[in-house]
């Protein structure tokens, strides 16, 4: 995580926001695609 004294050096605080909010968007992308994957396949609806 980003520590207080990081925040003053506002270059790696910015760099660091970065990174955390493309880790963000991977882990939504998975999830999405597994939630995806997890009803296809099963061609018939309920009985």
């Amino acid at each position: 995580m980003i520590g207080f004294s990081q925040i003053r050096d506002f270059a790696t605080f910015v760099n660091k926001s970065r990174i955390c909010d493309e880790d963000g968007r991977v882990k939504v992308n998975y999830y999405k695609a597994a939630n995806d994957r997890k009803g296809k396949g099963q061609e018939r609806g309920k009985p």
